[in-house]
């Protein structure tokens, strides 16, 4: 899935892009191709950050025993 993704992404950014640049000229794509940076970068930032989680006590290998009795 990954693969197909990439490979339309190669093939039909360009295209895209060669469109745009006939439609509306070159300075009002890029224009909008820095509109679509500003907003992912501020999508980005509202993400919030992963919390760390908390580790149990205990020496290693007694979690290493827990896993493997569990698998």
């Amino acid at each position: 899935m990954i693969s197909a993704t990439s490979a339309m992404t190669q093939t039909g950014g360009p295209s895209l892009g060669g469109a745009l640049v006939q439609l509306f000229g070159a300075s009002a794509t890029l224009l909008f191709d820095v509109g679509s940076y500003l907003m992912s970068a501020s999508l980005l930032a509202r993400i919030p950050g992963r919390s760390q989680p908390t580790r149990a006590a205990g020496p290693t290998w007694a979690a290493v025993r827990e896993g493997l009795w569990y698998a």
